[in-house]
């Protein structure tokens, strides 16, 4: 196999990997409602356009002697209507299947993908050229002039920005602020996922994140912590709340990379 067909996963892919789950699937999504209803041979035909964009998502993760690594794959991806659960379990070791899957519902087009392929800001980039080129050719001509594309090369897409930046150094020990405390709630079945989706308005969310300066997701965050504290017992309240919130590097380091980041 040429050394240009494969590559090492990133060190977040690898915590991905060793953690994935028929409950924890660790599938991300993103989506995109247009006004009208999603013509399904337009949107196969425009996915196949968007990965000669982005072939950084068109591999597969195989188990090598000492680890993981990814694989240029030519499986070609088939758009179907939405019928499945929303982030459905994209990795099983050892089965040949492409780790992202479009689907599309009345006037949405979805993009599950697998969180060790690329994060959430990756995620939506390729979901961007995905509909991009859709209204390309639903409508030739009145997109011509439009671009969404960054300018980086191939390369800088496929970097590993974790090596790059941070080489070989390890994690700090870092601080515990003692158990954090569960909210209680019933076990769903083992395969089964449970989901809110929320409509909120954005101005107003912003505009009040940048009256406390601080970002939406960390405005959001504190909100869901003060939610959560809000239900604990009063016997369970010495305890603190913890959340995990992700923060996109390349806010803070120059790197392209449509890998995890």
């Amino acid at each position: 196999m040429a050394k240009d067909n494969w590559y090492k996963v990133d060190n977040v892919a690898k915590v991905f990997l060793a953690t994935v789950s028929k409950r924890d699937t660790k599938t991300l999504r993103v989506s995109c409602t247009l006004k009208e209803k999603i013509d399904p041979d337009i949107l196969q035909k425009a996915v196949l356009s968007a990965i000669q964009d982005r072939p950084q998502v068109q591999v597969r993760i195989r188990r090598g002697l000492f680890w993981h690594y990814m694989e240029n794959t030519d499986i070609t991806p088939e758009v179907t209507q939405e019928s499945d659960r929303i982030c459905p379990l994209l990795y099983t070791p050892a089965k040949t299947m492409l780790h992202y899957r479009v689907t599309y519902f009345n006037d949405r087009i979805n993009l599950d993908i697998f969180h060790a392929i690329t994060d959430g800001t990756g995620a939506l980039e390729f979901l961007n050229i995905i509909v991009l080129d859709y209204l390309k050719f639903r409508y030739p001509g009145e997109f011509e002039g439009v671009t969404i594309h960054s300018g980086a090369s191939a390369d800088d897409l496929s970097q590993d920005s974790y090596r790059q930046f941070f080489g070989n150094m390890g994690l700090g020990g870092g601080s515990s602020s003692g158990r954090a405390c569960h909210p209680g709630s019933l076990k769903h079945p083992y395969d089964q996922l449970q989901f809110f989706e929320i409509h909120m308005p954005v101005e107003q969310l912003l505009t009040r994140s940048r009256q406390l300066g601080v970002s939406l997701t960390s405005y959001i965050g504190a909100r869901w912590m003060m939610a959560i504290r809000d239900v604990i017992p009063p016997r369970r309240r010495n305890r603190p709340v913890t959340i995990a919130l992700p923060v996109n590097l390349r806010n803070y380091y120059p790197s392209y990379t449509s890998r995890n980041f």
